[in-house]
């Protein structure tokens, strides 16, 4: 492909080489910056509706997907309104497609791949892709794609190593090692499973149990994804029911593990209860006559009394929680209420109007004298009034 890509001519011999010279360098037709001499036959650029760069497809590539089926892939053109895409094939390089029937015809202007079948394999070929316009008109100028011949890889098999036991008892895990397996082309391996007991499984490391006495056949399936597959059977002997051995026990354990899980909490709850449980007691708080106070449990109260007292009668009870180690809780006793003072009417004159009314005071305030602000009841107004 030739483009003109900002001040940058890309030029690709037919060596497959390619180098990008400066577009000024490239008018002066030769260039010996990168010694080796490079004859400029012509640089042009094409514009206009329905001759410009739209008319050819973009980033054209090829890839053979096996003897003789070739695929072409490109980017979609950016002309809005075209009837098809014209593709060119030959076994010899070409440049001008005047007269030059195309190979393919594509009416499906949406595709950006076709798929070319019955090709020599051993052949290179030449690939061009334009645009058609509704008109008929497509370009007559090319830089053909130069598909190389097609070469078949050699493709080695994987080789498969397994680590596994020959024999095996029921109910005992047995474990499958794939891990040594390698590819001698170093390509990434893919590991599929037959037990032999309609079961399967995937991965280079894998771990079975056989309910069942027997011999089995296990299938190893290794792929590298390029059409190398290695198989490999092996079998192993399944005897009677497994004892009680080291691991059978790894087994049951495993098994069993969320049930032995369970009752460890269980247990666990029930210790945190009864430690709880120890660490509260129920006390009873008894009120005597001459402030002696019983304590104690609910079923075997003690007696605490003042030292030199008399023996204690109990009165009232109240049962209380509190903590073992906690002080004891004594009642405290509830203050003396204060007498309260006998009330006495004097009388007031409102210095305002001269009205006479009374108001109740303590008796001692009354012997004492006072004032106080108030408002009269005739006049409504107020003022300091004294008694």
């Amino acid at each position: 492909e030739r483009e003109l890509r900002t001040d940058l001519f890309d030029l690709t011999p037919f060596s497959g080489e390619a180098v990008e010279i400066n577009l000024s360098l490239a008018h002066n037709s030769t260039c010996t910056e990168y010694l080796w001499r490079v004859d400029c036959i012509f640089i042009s650029a094409v514009g206009g509706e329905g001759s410009g760069e739209e008319m050819y497809v973009r980033s054209l590539s090829y890839s053979w997907l096996s003897r003789g089926v070739l695929e072409l892939r490109w980017n979609r053109t950016s002309l809005k309104d075209f009837s098809a895409y014209l593709i060119f094939l030959d076994n010899v390089p070409f440049t001008n497609l005047e007269g030059k029937e195309p190979y393919l015809r594509l009416v499906d202007v949406e595709r950006t791949s076709v798929r070319i079948e019955g090709l020599s394999a051993g052949e290179t070929y030449y690939v061009a892709v334009v645009v058609e316009d509704s008109g008929g008109e497509y370009p007559k100028r090319v830089v053909p794609l130069e598909v190389r011949a097609y070469h078949e890889e050699e493709n080695s098999p994987p080789v498969v190593i397994v680590n596994y036991p020959e024999s095996v008892e029921v109910g005992t895990r047995v474990y499958f090692d794939a891990s040594s397996s390698y590819d001698p082309d170093g390509d990434p391996l893919t590991f599929l499973w037959n037990f032999g007991d309609n079961t399967t499984g995937e991965g280079e490391k894998v771990s079975h149990v056989y309910r069942r006495e027997g011999l089995y056949t296990v299938v190893l399936r290794v792929s590298d994804g390029r059409g190398g597959v290695e198989e490999k059977r092996l079998e192993i002997r399944v005897t009677g029911e497994s004892s009680w051995v080291f691991g059978s026990f790894l087994e049951n354990l495993r098994r069993y593990l969320p049930t032995l899980i369970f009752f460890m909490v269980l247990l666990a709850l029930l210790l945190l209860y009864l430690l709880l449980r120890r660490r509260m007691r129920v006390r009873r708080v008894l009120r005597t006559e001459n402030s002696g106070v019983v304590m104690g449990d609910v079923k075997k109260p003690s007696v605490k009394r003042k030292e030199g007292g008399p023996k204690v009668k109990l009165k009232e009870e109240r049962v209380d929680l509190v903590p073992l180690l906690g002080p004891p809780q004594e009642e405290e006793e509830p203050p003396e209420e204060e007498e309260e003072e006998e009330r006495v009417k004097v009388r007031l004159k409102c210095p305002n109007c001269g009205a006479d009314f009374r108001i109740e005071v303590e008796r001692s305030l009354a012997i004492e004298g006072g004032e106080k602000y108030l408002v009269c009841p005739s006049c409504g107004k107020g003022g300091v009034m004294r008694w």
